[in-house]
């Protein structure tokens, strides 16, 4: 429908703002790319995400395991706090959690303690509808006597260390996402493969990122929510990954979330194996 120069310019200006990537220019042959703002237009229009759960490699994982919750529950708890720059061991953390003492300081040891809390909540709250008022509860829990005002969104302008991406930092930016990610969830919950989905749901948050401190953990949650739901065990990795981790969710945001889609699915099921391998050699 366009002359060729008129979609010459036009591939230009979508590659520029990262909707799409050209592969060849004669002929033209472009990919799009699959970052936050190009789901949000996709489920706006109604795609059905096929080919892109198709690019992802995935087995399906053991149900929830009720002789590995205790062991999974510890490991997201560690997990999700050192990934964030917490300096504890898994013994730190089974020190903490079980009221002994430890060489590490009251905010480290503050934020394991929320993190159990959290967990703990989302086990009594996941059957009930995803919410902003379910993600904002959870926020309060993580980060209780860590920021100001815990479960309250922040208006103003935020940053990632590391990364050049421009976070939303408006009230119509950031509410307005937030509603396009519950819809994103509620159009897909039944159509997607629930560790597909939990990964988007997890990337989608972390690029809005609502909260003034406390997005990973709370978008590492929202994941575990998703999975809870499919009767999954809770999502967790082996924070070592931790740059990995971020260079994907960043590269996901300017080229395409499949990497940081298959890390996440990769990662957690190696994680829950290695579980399982300790306790069969106890």
């Amino acid at each position: 429908m366009f002359s060729k120069p008129t979609t010459l310019k036009i591939s230009r200006e979508l590659e520029n703002i990262n909707f799409m990537k050209a592969l060849k220019r004669k002929p033209l042959v472009v990919k799009a790319n699959t970052t936050d703002k190009t789901i949000f237009f996709a489920n706006a229009f109604g795609y059905d995400f096929s080919a892109f759960q198709k690019s992802i490699k995935h087995t399906r994982i053991e149900k929830d395991p009720p002789k590995l919750r205790e062991h999974i529950i510890k490991m997201h708890v560690y997990s999700t706090t050192v990934t964030e720059g917490n300096t504890a061991s898994e013994k730190d953390v089974e020190r903490v959690l079980s009221n002994l003492g430890s060489k590490l300081s009251p905010k480290e040891v503050m934020e394991i303690v929320n993190a159990k809390k959290a967990v703990d909540e989302l086990y009594k709250i996941y059957k009930a509808d995803l919410s902003i008022e379910m993600i904002k509860k959870l926020h309060s829990i993580l980060m209780t006597n860590l920021v100001e005002n815990p479960g309250e969104i922040s208006y103003t302008r935020k940053r990632i260390i590391g990364s050049a991406t421009k976070l939303p930092d408006s009230k119509v930016e950031i509410d307005t996402e937030l509603e396009a990610l519950l819809n994103f969830y509620n159009k897909y919950k039944d159509r997607m493969e629930p560790q597909i989905l939990a990964a988007l749901v997890h990337f989608l948050f972390v690029s809005i990122h609502p909260f003034i401190d406390g997005n990973g953990r709370v978008a590492r949650l929202m994941h575990s929510y998703v999975l809870l739901k499919a009767g999954l065990p809770l999502f967790a990795f082996d924070p070592n990954y931790r740059n990995a981790y971020f260079d994907l969710l960043d590269k996901g945001r300017t080229e395409s979330a499949e990497e940081f889609v298959q890390f996440c699915i990769d990662k957690h099921k190696e994680l829950l194996e290695k579980l399982a391998d300790d306790l069969e050699d106890v």
